[in-house]
């Protein structure tokens, strides 16, 4: 492969370069943080970039200083490539074309129009849109800027680990999130010629592992899917020139699940007051994951991508949501006993034990479910009468569940979730079903709901009783 590798004279001429163009990014350490993470751990705000994302850097350090692509670039992108992109060819008066995904972020893709590129849409992921793209460029004779094996890119995005050095030259380890794998190649050259010391550690989803296993098995490896919701982290292959430079230099590489990304978002936004998506949260779930080979060390993680989805981040007024440390709790407890009409006589044990350790907590606005559920079920009664096969009670239940779980938006933040009894009657089996199901309730750790069969329901979902007198009662599971 002829591609030279970055240098840190390289990175010293990019930062050079994009001084005028952006500000450094703040380096903060956020105590609440590092005490539910259990490290020392500081936070390189990357999403206060203007693209919300590192690979700004790479994207204006290549489109302002390489003489190919003056003209105009065509890439392919999930979101942070083509945002970077975009915002480089606005702000040099280069065109842009963008290939994107179906289905891809829509507020990356609102962001790149705004930017002024063109988009196209091809494929069902990246790698899809990629191929398409390269043969497009190829067939035009337009500048093809590949997500990882541009040199001007990595040096670039390298301007990011050289600042936290700077400003933190005590740190003992740097975690960078990888997709392709151009974040974690600067930060492996910035930090090797800062102090070899320094250890770099690459974090990628375990559900897009094939950067992960190309440098575990020192040879490209392909995925034929990728099964996480963090894009920013969903390629299916490794790329070469990045690849080059962590075989020489990255100490470790972890993988995280979708649920460890939760928790991290979740962290970052109760503890950390910074919104991150699901690849800018991955290094503080994976100094979670390495919590006690870590401990003692001085940690630099980035936080860098802060675009999320409506459907996974808006806070809608069906739900209560708040930080459950607070000194409003008596507050919190008024609201749910005595205004919240779904959950009035909540007693004030129950709701103190599934609070306590807890972090933050929805209440599902009932009187929406029961306003709504009538058309819900009248759909539900529909489809079964002609079948035939549920009788009148299951049919209402099942639009009442469908109605309580489509609405849960926002519940991924929250340990402890409310849930609304059935016209007085208690939760449903049916019900709790339908929220063990869903992929946002699922995760969540304490419920405090009205039953008729408390019992029935520790034995089904092997939840633990914390409490319950009367009615109520408030169940959690262990962590898994």
């Amino acid at each position: 492969m002829n591609v030279p590798v970055p240098t840190i004279d390289d990175v010293l001429a990019a930062r050079r370069f994009l001084e005028p163009h952006i500000r450094a990014t703040p380096l903060l350490q956020r105590p609440a943080v590092s005490e539910a993470i259990g490290l020392e751990v500081w936070l390189k705000c990357e999403s206060l970039l203007p693209t919300g994302a590192f690979k700004v850097r790479g994207g204006l350090n290549l489109v302002g200083r390489d003489p190919t692509a003056r003209k105009g670039v065509m890439a392919a992108s999930t979101g942070n490539h083509g945002q970077s992109l975009a915002y480089a060819g606005m702000k040099f008066d280069v065109p842009v074309t963008i290939f994107v995904p179906r289905n891809a972020n829509p507020l990356k893709l609102a962001a790149m129009r705004a930017y002024g590129a063109t988009l196209v849409e091809h494929g069902v992921d990246f790698d899809e849109a990629r191929i398409e793209c390269e043969h497009r460029a190829k067939a035009e004779g337009v500048r093809y800027v590949h997500s990882g094996d541009e040199p001007y890119l990595i040096a670039g995005v390298a301007t990011a680990p050289y600042e936290v050095l700077r400003e933190l030259p005590s740190a003992d380890v740097l975690i960078v999130p990888v997709g392709g794998g151009s974040g974690a190649a600067g930060a492996c050259i910035v930090a090797k010629a800062s102090n070899r010391a320094i250890q770099v550690i690459g974090v990628q989803s375990e559900g897009a592992p094939a950067a992960y296993l190309s440098w575990r098995d020192r040879a490209p490896r392909e995925t034929e899917r990728v099964t996480t919701f963090a894009d920013g982290l969903a390629t299916r292959t490794a790329f070469a020139l990045p690849q080059r430079i962590l075989r020489e230099h990255l100490d470790d590489f972890v993988l995280v699940s979708d649920d460890e990304l939760y928790k991290a978002m979740r962290v970052l936004l109760v503890e950390g007051h910074v919104v991150a998506e699901g690849a800018g949260a991955a290094p503080l779930a994976a100094a979670r994951k390495l919590r006690a080979r870590l401990a003692g060390e001085t940690v630099g993680c980035w936080g860098s991508g802060g675009r999320v989805p409506r459907a996974r981040a808006r806070v809608v007024s069906r739900y209560a949501v708040g930080e459950l440390r607070l000194r409003d709790r008596d507050a919190v407890y008024r609201f749910l006993s005595e205004e919240a009409y779904w959950s009035q006589g909540l007693p004030r044990d129950i709701f103190d034990r599934a609070l306590d350790n807890s972090l933050s907590f929805a209440a599902y606005s009932g009187r929406e479910a029961t306003s709504e559920e009538g058309e819900a079920t009248s759909e539900e009664g529909e489809a079964t009468s002609e079948e035939g096969e549920a009788t009148s009670e299951e049919q209402e239940l099942a639009g009442y569940a469908r109605v309580v779980t489509d609405k849960a938006t926002y519940a991924w933040l929250c340990d402890v979730f409310v849930l609304p009894a059935h016209r007085g009657n208690g939760v449903s089996k049916l019900l709790m079903d339908a929220v063990m199901a869903h992929p946002d309730l699922g995760r969540v750790r304490t419920f405090m709901l009205a039953t008729r069969d408390a019992h029935g329901l520790y034995e089904r979902y092997g939840f633990t009783p914390l409490a319950e007198p009367g009615r109520w009662m408030a169940i959690r599971r262990p962590y898994r």
